[in-house]
């Protein structure tokens, strides 16, 4: 009997060893959860199971590339051609103004480009460069990054350099699409003005919109306003006396 309770206890202390050693939590040097998948991620500077390049990491790397006094810009967008339709995508920036055409501005505008490419951002064929004497305008894609580069030099000798990054996945709506009219329920949709097209159209205003127009200059008086309710049909917003489709 009493052989049979120290077998017993040998083997109730072999099996806690083996599940400390094999079924505790590992951690790595960075305390990144092994038994998560976990490793860290140099984009987000956090443990990650998935680790995806992010705008805020290269606007950092350009931020430490040069020697300038940039400015920041968190509310941007940047136009991009799709083959088949034309998008934007919110993005920010960093940017820097000089009073003259500055070979500073021209030698920042050729480091960054260096710069992108090196971390593995490409050109797309659906959005070629831009090189003329007043702009330089290049775009970059790595997954669903997206990137515009632009340098502008402006008829009074100012000059202007931008670097400005957003995902794809964060895309804008067109008033001349069908983005932003998604709804669930009526409480969903609303009256939105579009000033390009001079018309109160139905959106769901939780969406966010881009104006594409050249030179929006409707005014509210000449705006079309004959739309007074919207609802949510079909999970379409649309005017309350349309007929079902």
């Amino acid at each position: 009997m009493k052989k049979t309770i120290i077998i017993i206890a040998i083997i109730i202390l072999v099996g806690v060893g083996l599940y400390s050693f094999f079924g505790r939590e590992k951690f790595d040097e960075r305390d990144c959860s092994l038994s998560e998948g976990e490793a860290w991620c140099d984009y987000t500077q956090s443990c990650s199971q998935e680790c995806e390049i992010t705008s805020d990491w290269v606007l950092n790397k350009a931020k430490k590339e040069i020697g300038m006094d940039l400015n920041t810009m968190v509310e941007q967008f940047i136009e991009w051609n799709l083959g088949n339709e034309e998008v934007a995508f919110e993005a920010k920036g960093i940017y820097y103004t000089d009073l003259q055409e500055s070979v500073k501005i021209t030698q920042g505008f050729q480091d960054w480009d260096v710069l992108l490419k090196e971390i593995g951002l490409e050109g797309d064929s659906n959005n070629p460069e831009v090189n003329t004497d007043q702009e330089k305008i290049h775009k970059y894609v790595k997954g669903d990054l997206v990137c515009e580069l632009k340098q502008v030099n402006n008829s009074n000798k100012t000059s202007s350099l931008g670097l400005y990054c957003g995902n794809q996945n964060d895309k804008l709506c067109n008033f001349g699409t069908d983005c932003g009219k998604t709804c669930e329920t009526d409480e969903n949709c609303s009256l939105a003005v579009d000033g390009c097209a001079r018309k109160v159209v139905c959106r769901n205003l939780d969406s966010k919109f881009y104006q594409d127009c050249k030179d929006p200059t409707a005014k509210v008086s000449d705006i079309d306003s004959r739309i007074g309710e919207c609802i949510c049909l079909e999970n379409q917003c649309v005017p309350k006396n349309e007929k079902h489709r």
